[in-house]
């Protein structure tokens, strides 16, 4: 499978009400992210198509996350502000039992290994530039599970990556 993903890294930027998620990270994610990267919804739900297609300003929570800003309460149907704009928690996530990550990089450590102590909310791609109005380059992550699906996995990317393409040949009539 293959996923494009937006990320940031924000310090006084999520909040309920007096608490804040410092150094926490904000990734705007499509429907495969979960799948790519391991992590599974534990409680509530996670995005549904239509979240995506209608630009609805939801947000899936890491444990630690969900600790930092609702400290034991259920965060589900609550709502948390994220740079000013006001988002429904639908549901928790984490990393799948027995899922184990090939470490090859600096940033493969930070996104699997590094314990972030501020956690991590995932919302909709869709929706991301209503956080940060401009364009800004999406990271490709692309997981095979055998050496004989990574021409699968491959051609998922090119066909993610051509998707996003707007070319007209004009010269074609």
């Amino acid at each position: 499978d293959a996923s494009l993903y937006y990320t940031r890294n924000e310090y006084d930027a999520v909040f309920n009400g007096n608490k804040t998620l410092n150094g926490g990270n904000i990734l705007g994610i499509d429907s495969h992210y979960c799948n790519v990267y391991g992590y599974q919804i534990t409680a509530g739900r996670g995005f549904a198509e239509k979240d995506f297609a209608d630009n609805r300003k939801v947000a899936l929570l890491d444990k630690i996350a969900a600790s930092n800003l609702f400290q034991g309460e259920d965060p589900i149907g609550r709502t948390i502000e994220i740079k000013g704009e006001p988002f429904t928690v639908i549901g928790t996530l984490a990393q799948k039992a027995g899922f184990e990550p090939v470490i090859n990089s600096l940033e493969d450590y930070e996104r699997y290994a590094a314990n972030n102590s501020s956690g991590m909310i995932c919302i909709p791609d869709s929706i991301w530039p209503i956080l940060y109005r401009f364009d800004e380059p999406q990271n490709l992550v692309v997981r095979a599970v055998t050496t004989d699906d990574m021409t699968a996995a491959g051609e998922k990317s090119a066909d993610i990556l051509n998707s996003y393409l707007m070319v007209s040949d004009e010269t074609i009539k």
